[in-house]
């Protein structure tokens, strides 16, 4: 089926964004490791969610960036010896180690290893198995707050920083920025009522903020985590028709 005109260059634009991310990420990750090497703990952490959040704004939902976005952020779910198994690598096995207190000596190499990993992604990252592929931009649109219900607020990938909530803000980010780069390819009022709904999520994620710190769900009052809950519905009940829409008929 062929695509709408623009699509190619909305793709190009999302590469390119995703680019300059996964350059601040891997500046994030070198300061990661750097704390690690200095046993530095309480900076790593600090870093750590600064490098989580990085990736969230890559836009990489429900592994649509393969294997080698998984070495970036797979979770030990499925693995023989789960967190301790050697396959789980990447943010979230530092974060069990950074939460779990892990030695800096242990979570070294862990470290090394994602700066490689994070490379790779940048490597490749125009192939049609990561971003390269014109189509998956409206799924990915829709997918970006899918993976933040399916995985952050549900607890699945908490290992232990409670995050949850911030990393749902950064997948927001995402999710505007790509919008932004095939919205003038779409109904300006689909886009309108998307932008509006979003801006309601923004607006209640905020009541989970304290000090201007997040604060983990467990942490947050009842009232808050529904507002939240019921925001991220709307608006992924919107984004539930875009997948096929950058389809020519």
């Amino acid at each position: 089926m062929p695509l709408i005109p623009g699509v190619d260059q909305a793709n190009a634009d999302y590469i390119a964004y995703s680019s300059g991310i996964l350059a601040t990420l891997r500046t994030d990750v070198d300061a990661l490791r750097s704390d690690l090497a200095s046993s530095d703990l309480s900076s790593a952490r600090r870093d750590w969610l600064a490098a989580q959040l990085d990736w969230e704004r890559v836009g990489a939902s429900y592994d649509s960036f393969g294997a080698l976005g998984i070495a970036v952020d797979g979770l030990p779910d499925g693995l023989p010896e789960g967190v301790n198994d050697p396959a789980f690598t990447g943010l979230h096995r530092l974060e069990y180690g950074l939460w779990h207190d892990q030695s800096a000596a242990t979570l070294l190499p862990i470290a090394d290893r994602l700066v490689a990993d994070v490379a790779a992604v940048a490597t490749h990252l125009s192939d049609p198995d990561l971003a390269g592929n014109p189509l998956s931009l409206t799924l990915r649109v829709h997918e970006i707050l899918e993976d933040a219900l399916r995985d952050h607020l549900s607890g699945i990938d908490d290992e232990g920083a409670g995050a949850a909530y911030a990393e749902t803000s950064a997948d927001i980010d995402a999710t505007r920025a790509v919008l932004g780069m095939v919205g003038p390819l779409l109904d300006p009022h689909l886009v309108a009522d998307t932008t509006s709904q979003m801006d309601e999520l923004v607006a209640a994620l905020q009541d989970a903020k304290q000090s201007g710190q997040w604060l983990a769900p467990v942490a947050t009052p009842l009232p808050t985590r529904q507002r939240i809950d019921a925001a991220l519905g709307q608006v992924l009940e919107t984004l539930a028709i875009f997948p096929d829409l950058l389809k020519d008929d």
